[in-house]
């Protein structure tokens, strides 16, 4: 499924509009422009294209990890000592003390693990995964001790009985799986949803289970008879949290509806309800003492209510992004909330105050770009820019939206970013202050690049237009107009004549940099044109499609050189080694391919990525290839 907003007619006529305003308002500064295509350019004599040379002992490998992955759940132990993290790379564990330092990642499964669970002694741990199995881990050596295997699809919660006995499983395929803790027997099937299985918990006794569900409901299930003894019918929303009153009289359910009920677990009934006003209801969690609620919102916050009254007694802020779980720690005091924004913040729930946030784990990566000095940038969609520094990163924070592109200038001291909160701001990177903010595009900046002398940037946007900015001034130099749909991808040639451009109207415009006259329209690809980077030597263009080709244009012959076949879905970036040799490519199937650009054979595929990869970026000496993803990670590759 394609990761683009839905384009709306209203587009149309807003981007005629801009065009129209900018201009008007912009003409003392800007150049006229033409959108007649110009005739080509003489065909010259092709010179061959540069071989690589990469033998089998030359295999590029992963390096490096930066960032732990997507979080998707958090579960104390119950002595509050250890911390299990469910994540798009797997489960991660951490000491609950020393939670900087990184534990473990434990072995035998891989990809994303929607949900995670302690049994009540601590000796094991199991963990839902998108491949519809069921781990289970000896949580101290860390060894897989068997693999749960019935789910049609993606488990998404898992919850231990209070005795320890037996462990329940919640699927997409709407259907809840009891099993025998000890031999991994499958003990029973209960069915009764009519959609995916979000949330499970136990009551204390251990008698009854609660089911969350996307079909609006809480299902009640007798675990003894396998029969649903109630069915909670008040959610127009899909169950997502379910938590039981330490006392096993009260269930509060929570949904995409805004609403936290309390209902009466032997009557079935609502006993109250608030929060009508509030955002998503993403988890739900009692206090020891049964006095108080804490519900995570999809809005990036967490309300703290009597659970008597559902009078707002705390609003703790500092997620960017939706909570997707909150658990309290034994003493009753303290609070741990893990977020989309890839943080888990501990917080103190007398005064809301932040205690401390581990942020090793990242939101989803969306580009990666290097400098010439070798340092590492990526951005995600947290509205920040990372600047890596070993395993640590220093944010550049200010924009007000997700982060889709940035760029280097080429002395290293400036660096660009584009964002869908339609600015492009560019930062001194030492002190990381927004030196300049350039406002002008109507739609989502999707590209960014700088001309090779360092005085200007063009970038790419929803509002099809590509916009030439002087760096000192801020001013707009000019404007290439002629794509008829998003301008996706842009890039300067290393000689600073030319601007490359790419587009969702399938083609790549070459633009005359100092006039800003259409000069080529290469036509071929049959889907969106997501990527373009020049050759080194500034005679080629390549260009990474939708279609799932690469095609190398000739920009002198105007001519298709060459068109690489091998990714299975969606290409998203490419990127042309130093030295010419070879070019990178990443993909929506998962992979970063290097492929010999002369013979067009597919040189290797480098596999470990768990999502869409965005981007990928040489160094400038070309030992390092980057990859970014919406697993969470930025992954570095080299020889080995």
């Amino acid at each position: 499924m394609r990761q683009q907003p839905s384009k709306l007619p209203l587009w149309t006529a807003l981007s005629l509009l801009s065009m129209i305003v900018l201009l008007w308002t912009s003409l003392a500064v800007t150049t006229p422009l033409s959108a007649q295509e110009a005739t080509p350019m003489p065909t010259p004599t092709l010179t061959p294209m540069p071989t690589a040379e990469v033998t089998s002992s030359e295999r590029f490998v992963e390096l490096r990890r930066l960032g732990n992955g997507i979080v998707a759940q958090v579960a104390y132990a119950p002595n509050s000592e250890r911390l299990a993290v469910a994540s798009s790379l797997g489960i991660w564990l951490y000491s609950a003390q020393e939670s900087e330092r990184e534990a473990r990642l434990l072995e035998g499964q891989t990809g994303t693990a929607p949900a995670v669970a302690w049994s009540p002694d601590e000796r094991y741990l199991a963990a839902g995964a998108q491949d519809g199995i069921v781990y289970v881990w000896d949580a101290q050596s860390g060894e897989l001790l068997r693999l749960l295997e019935s789910h049609k699809s993606e488990v998404e919660a898992v919850a231990w009985s209070p005795s320890g006995q037996i462990l329940a499983s919640g699927a997409s395929d709407s259907a809840i799986r009891l099993w025998d803790a000890q031999s991994g027997k499958l003990l029973g099937t209960l069915t009764k949803h009519i959609s995916r299985v979000l949330t499970l918990a136990w009551s204390p006794d251990g008698r009854i289970l609660a089911s969350g569900s996307n079909d609006h409901t809480v299902v009640l299930w007798d675990v003894q008879s396998g029969r649903a003894v109630q069915m909670l019918s008040a959610h127009i929303g899909g169950v997502g949290a379910v938590a039981w009153s330490p006392d096993g009289r009260l269930i509060a359910s929570g949904a995409s509806d805004g609403v936290i009920y309390i209902w009466d677990a032997q009557s079935g009934k609502v006993a109250r309800a608030f929060g009508r006003d509030a955002d998503d209801v993403m988890a739900v969690a009692w206090s020891p003492d049964g006095r108080y609620i804490a519900a995570g919102l999809e809005n990036g916050t967490i309300s703290l209510r009597s659970a008597e009254s559902g009078q707002l007694v705390q609003t703790m802020k500092g997620h960017t992004a939706a909570v997707r779980s909150v658990a309290w720690l034994a003493d009753g005091h303290t609070l741990l909330s893990s977020s989309l924004d890839g943080a888990l913040n501990l917080w103190d729930a007398n005064n809301g105050t932040l205690l401390r946030a581990l942020r090793k784990h990242a939101t989803a990566a969306q580009f990666v770009a290097w400098s010439p000095d070798g340092r590492l940038a990526s951005g995600a969609v947290d509205e920040s820019v990372q600047i890596w520094n070993g395993l640590l990163a220093q944010p550049l924070a200010g924009h007000t939206d997700r982060v889709n592109t940035g760029a280097w200038s080429p002395d290293g001291r400036l660096f660009a970013s584009g964002s869908r909160d339609l600015t492009v701001r560019l930062w001194d990177v030492q002190s990381g202050q927004v030196l300049r903010t350039l406002t002008g595009h109507t739609g989502w900046v999707r590209a960014v690049s700088w001309s090779p002398d360092g005085r200007y940037v063009v970038s790419g946007a929803m509002d099809r237009l590509a916009t030439v900015w002087d760096v000192q001034s801020g001013q707009t130099v000019n404007f290439l107009m002629g794509h008829t749909d998003w301008v996706q991808t842009v890039a300067w040639s290393p000689d600073g004549r030319y601007v490359a451009t790419g587009s969702d109207d399938q083609t790549v415009r070459l633009w005359d940099a100092q006039s800003g006259q259409l000069i080529h329209t290469f036509l071929g690809h049959t889907d969106w044109v997501m990527s373009v980077a020049w050759s080194p030597d500034g005679r080629y263009i390549a260009s990474g499609s939708d279609d799932g080709t690469i095609r190398v244009w000739d920009i002198e012959s105007v001519q298709l050189v060459r068109t690489l076949e091998g990714h299975v879905s969606f290409v998203r970036s490419v990127a042309w080694s130093p030295d010419g040799r070879m070019l990178a490519s990443g993909s929506y199937d998962k992979t970063v391919r290097l492929w010999d650009v002369e013979s067009g054979s597919l040189l290797q595929t480098l596999t470990g990525h768990t999502d869409f990869v965005h981007s990928v970026a040489w160094s400038a000496d070309g030992r390092y290839l980057a990859s970014a993803s919406d697993d969470g990670t930025v992954r570095l590759w080299g020889m080995r």
